[in-house]
């Protein structure tokens, strides 16, 4: 049985996911599981609280994609191959918690100066130990391999929150075709991006 306290995560989420941080009343998130304001600040004593644990739970679920990712394959290559598919896995709780990323980086502002934690920063860790163990990229630094990481992210999110207004413009069965085109592309870019020979041929 789902208990309050998951109720209103689930709703914040969405709600975070829809209107970002600022966009969000804690009145909206207790009208959504029909309690009242005074009950949801029992639960999480405020919205900054409410919120950093919605990105907690979200972070716990990327880093979930990464550790799940490198249990069921060994090659850096196929690692990152399977956690940018497990990212663009369609699932809506999945694509919710990207789009409350994407509004975090566009929105947290002033808020970044008095952040306690950085929730995403294991999810960016474990991408950079897969690409720290590749041949192309194990003698980089972090930064060149973090630009590496961002690059496969932002493929992989644009596309993610294009979804719906991509299948309106052209349809679910243009989309379909689009979609297996993009996974095709991806893994070549992965692999481009992985490849040891190639990497020393274009420089870093």
């Amino acid at each position: 049985m789902t208990t309050t306290r998951e109720q209103l995560l689930e709703a914040a989420l969405q709600l975070f996911a829809e209107k970002g941080f600022w966009g969000v009343s804690l009145s909206q998130v207790a009208e959504c599981c029909s309690i009242t304001k005074q009950s949801l600040l029992h639960h999480f004593g405020s919205k900054e609280k409410l919120y950093r644990e919605v990105l907690g739970r979200i972070a716990g679920q990327l880093l979930g994609v990464v550790q799940q990712a490198t249990a069921a394959v060994d090659q850096p290559e196929a690692q990152l191959v399977a956690v940018l598919e497990g990212l663009d896995s369609g699932e809506r709780e999945m694509e919710q918690g990207l789009r409350v990323i994407m509004r975090e980086l566009l929105d947290i502002g002033e808020r970044a100066a008095t952040a306690r934690s950085w929730p995403m920063m294991s999810f960016l860790d474990g991408l950079d130990s897969i690409l720290a163990g590749s041949l192309a990229w194990r003698e980089s630094s972090r930064a060149e391999r973090l630009a590496v990481v961002y690059q496969c992210l932002g493929a992989v999110n644009y596309k993610v929150m294009s979804r719906t207004t991509l299948q309106g413009m052209y349809g679910k069965t243009a989309y379909g075709a689009f979609e297996a085109a993009h996974r095709l592309q991806l893994r070549n870019t992965v692999r481009w991006l992985l490849d040891p020979v190639g990497i020393n041929a274009r420089g870093r």
